[in-house]
This record gives structure tokens, C-alpha cells and sequence, in this order.
């Protein structure tokens, strides 16, 4: 066999065959389990995704990482051993799903949420020379503005 024929040959058997879900395939989406998300790509055509679990128990897991990162850091007065602690970042690990609850937390307790919100959304309404509390301010008119607040 040529050197760099293997490859062809590999790519020709996947673009002849249907049971490769993605681009020139026709594979059906019957078999997927109902609570799957279906995540399209042009590269890679589409995949089949486990749903995100329910807001219960994202409440749940935002509290118990909320309520952690809190004891952990409640004698610390650099914010950037806040911020780093591993239960802040996996809060942002959760994403924009944890947008309504971090605004909510904001709002009845004002904490160092600011560097968290800003890493989700990619904004920061924040005046550059306001206090803290013209920034969470600034930040639950956001939150109010984008329908994370009531």
C-alpha cells in the first residue's frame, strides 16, 4: 500500500457510508433519547448530547458551590485568590444557565460575583471608576435588561 493511501481510502469508506451521522450521511434521528440535545456543526454535522440536568439540581449544585466558595474564602481580602477558588470557577463552568441565579444571589447578597458574570456574558456594565456598588448596580439593570431578573 502507498504511503498517504490508507488515509484515502478511510476517508472514502466514511463518506460512502450512512451510519456516520454528519454531513452526506442519512441517518435518522430515531433512537435518541427524548431529553437529548441535538448540537449541529458544519464541520461535523450533528451529534446527540445529554440534555443539561434539571434547574432543580442546578440550584442545588450552584448553592452548595456558592455556600463553599463563601466559608473558603471568608477571611480573604485578595480577589484574586477569590476569584481562582475552584468552586468560583466551576460556577462559571456552569455557563448561562447559572445566569438567573447569580444575578438572584447578587441582588440579595452582594458579593464578588462581578469577575464571574463578566466571564459568562463577556460584558461588563460597570462604570470603570464606580464603587462596588455602582458596579452590582450597574450589573442587575444588565441582568433586569437581558430578562435575568425580574
Amino acid at each position: 500500500m502507498r504511503r498517504g493511501s490508507h488515509r484515502r481510502s478511510i476517508g472514502r469508506k466514511y463518506k460512502q457510508s450512512s451510519s456516520r451521522p454528519g454531513r452526506n450521511s442519512s441517518t435518522s434521528l430515531r433512537g435518541i433519547p427524548a431529553n437529548a440535545v441535538i448540537r449541529v456543526s458544519f464541520d461535523s454535522g450533528w451529534s446527540a448530547v445529554r440534555k443539561p440536568e434539571s434547574q432543580d439540581k442546578l440550584w442545588s449544585e450552584f448553592k452548595n458551590q456558592a455556600d463553599q466558595w463563601r466559608r473558603d474564602t471568608l477571611h480573604t481580602s485578595s480577589l484574586t485568590k477569590m476569584v481562582m477558588h475552584p468552586s468560583y470557577l466551576r460556577i462559571i463552568g456552569m455557563g448561562r444557565s447559572v445566569l438567573p441565579l447569580l444575578f438572584k444571589e447578587l441582588q440579595e447578597r452582594p458579593d464578588h460575583w462581578l469577575v464571574a458574570l463578566n466571564a459568562i456574558t463577556g460584558q461588563d456594565p460597570a462604570p470603570s471608576d464606580g464603587t462596588f456598588d455602582e458596579a452590582v448596580a450597574a450589573w442587575l439593570d444588565w441582568g433586569r435588561t437581558h430578562g435575568y431578573l425580574g
